[in-house]
């Protein structure tokens, strides 16, 4: 991958220029990286669908719990995600992920929108690569 710069060198007689400069950045530095850990608790069974091609695919919502400092005291928060799975995960998975059952998530977000009343309502998802469950309730 080649990467333009543009910027001020110095000539050997000290007088600055503006210069183009070209460099080779390895591979490695182009790439991105998404990817979403999350430990939480699982707040309902799973809703299964079929897909169009005839899959299935599993949506299940996951509580986290933060501490946020407001003023003078600490608050817990729960934040709650959209987890989807799919495919091997979900044949591994299945039976075993129900409410209460304490789950690692490992995936990345992916982010969508609908329209509600004339309106565009963003979404996030975390598409999970791999599902442990960690706790079953009693």
């Amino acid at each position: 991958m080649e990467i333009r710069d543009l910027g001020y060198e110095h000539t050997p007689d000290g007088d600055e220029t503006w210069v183009e400069r070209r460099e080779k950045r390895s591979e490695m530095e182009a790439y991105t990286i998404n990817k979403v850990i999350l430990v939480g608790t699982v707040a309902g069974p799973p809703d299964e669908r079929t897909t169009a091609n005839g899959g299935r695919v599993a949506y299940f919502s996951l509580a986290t719990k933060r501490k946020v400092t407001m003023a003078d005291h600490e608050v817990s928060r729960t934040d709650w995600h959209r987890i989807e799975v799919t495919g091997a995960e979900l044949a591994r998975a299945d039976g075993w992920i129900r409410r209460g059952s304490r789950v690692y998530v490992e995936g990345q977000i992916t982010y969508g929108s609908y329209e509600r009343d004339g309106l565009s309502i963003p979404t996030a998802e975390i598409v999970a690569h791999e599902v442990t469950v960690l706790r079953r309730p009693k």
